[in-house]
């Protein structure tokens, strides 16, 4: 910081020349993020997006019954319903004719990159300047996501679910108007039909509009919770995934639940093997961080990520504790952070939001510095993995090789590297 004060006064830089600079360093991760987006994403299925995409385009095709598509649109892919995904899906195919992965990866990464504007937006309701955005640009764009970043069905689900777990806090806190509580009913409905994780985010919407004697609204928010719950599970007859541990698995797992969920919330890459130390050191940073600021926005993040954490290791646990380190699931301590970091920084001390900003930004930078090269590696090694297996579907492969073959003579994908 003190080397960048002596190089604007040593060319005698105004406050405008400064915000620029500022300006450029922000946009500086985004632009690097893009780069290895485009260059990393391949017009080729993996794993998930022989069942997701093909093979759900397969299905609607030949079908030839109107109530049959729709149902398809609704239909479940492991435990989740990805409502939004197939409609992404399917506009890109009629728009294009054929499937493309590599169009669907950069569609899916959007959500990530509209996900940090809305960050942008928030923080700009208090700041005219760039500087104080540095950070939450360099931890989003550190490639701490780097499986989503070339993965086109994951990226669609995991990433928009988030941007509309963001925009329906953003407008149920921010904005007071009839239109804006159409506009967070509307996204927390399809953050539910983008991946299950959705059904959650309800729950502090509701809590928090009872806390603000919003009555009449949560009310109307726990009626479309339950409508949305009745269709998700009871309507489209959800069938438990087999690989989901019974509920008497839960009790006598616990501490193993509770160390997945630290997991969970610490998976930022700073000391490995021991994401569970820092998941807790961010929880009750956070925790404190809501009781001493009480920023609205900051409590429903908190409220949203925590249940989340707790819900997926439910789910997961039984792979094991370590499976929390997925870089799938980076995106939430990412948000956390964000919006512990907004909170702090409108102190009205100059002299503390000057040292906790110095520690954002060393503590961004290093996450950055870790997170990439390592984002990369991966990158490249499942490009490589893709490029040479052509077909890739761990443990299913002779599954994904009939999908395929399907599409193919559909004309819906072609694989130009398959050789029957």
């Amino acid at each position: 910081m003190q080397y960048l004060r002596d190089i604007f006064k040593k060319f005698g830089f105004t406050d405008d020349s400064k915000d620029k600079v500022y300006f450029l360093l922000v946009i500086l991760p985004l632009l690097i993020y893009i780069s290895a987006v485009l260059i990393f994403s391949i017009n080729i299925p993996a794993d998930d997006d022989y069942d997701a995409v093909l093979g759900f385009l397969n299905k609607f095709v030949t079908s030839n019954n109107l109530g049959e598509k729709v149902w398809l649109l609704f239909s479940q892919h492991n435990e989740h319903r990805i409502f939004f995904n197939r409609v992404v899906e399917l506009l890109q195919y009629c728009i294009m004719g054929k499937a493309n992965f590599y169009i669907l990866s950069i569609i899916g990464n959007l959500g990530w990159i509209f996900s940090f504007f809305v960050f942008y937006r928030l923080y700009k309701k208090k700041y005219r300047h760039y500087k104080y955005l540095l950070p939450i640009s360099i931890i989003f764009f550190s490639f701490l996501t780097h499986t989503l970043m070339s993965w086109s069905m994951a990226s669609i689900q995991q990433y928009y679910q988030v941007l509309f777990l963001l925009l329906s806090y953003y407008f149920l806190v921010y904005k007071f108007s009839i239109k804006s509580a159409i506009l967070y009913q509307f996204f927390l409905t399809l953050g539910v039909w983008t991946g299950g994780g959705g059904l959650i985010f309800y729950i502090p919407a509701v809590v928090y509009l009872f806390f603000k004697k919003r009555n009449k609204e949560a009310i109307f928010t726990a009626i479309l919770f339950l409508l949305n719950s009745y269709f998700y599970f009871i309507f489209f007859r959800y069938h438990l995934a087999s690989s989901i541990p019974s509920f008497s698995y839960v009790p006598m797992h616990l501490f193993d639940i509770v160390i997945y969920s630290l997991n969970f919330i610490g998976n930022v890459k700073i000391i490995t093997r021991y994401e569970y130390i820092v998941g807790l050191i961010f929880l009750l940073c956070s925790i404190y961080i809501a009781f001493k600021k009480r920023c609205e926005f900051q409590i429903l993040i908190l409220l949203a990520v925590g249940l989340t954490a707790f819900a997926v290791a439910i789910d997961r646990i039984h792979l094991g504790i370590w499976q929390a380190l997925s870089s799938r699931y980076t995106m939430y301590p990412i948000i956390l952070l964000s919006s512990n970091y907004l909170s702090i920084l409108s102190d009205r001390n100059p002299k503390a939001k000057k040292y906790f900003y110095i520690f954002s930004l060393v503590l961004s930078v290093l996450i950055f510095s870790i997170a990439m090269p390592n984002g990369v590696r991966n990158l490249i090694k499942y490009d490589s993995d893709l490029k040479s297996k052509c077909i890739y579907y761990f443990d299913k492969e002779e599954h994904a090789v009939n999908i395929y073959e399907e599409s193919h003579r559909l004309g819906i994908y072609n694989l130009s590297c398959y050789k029957k």
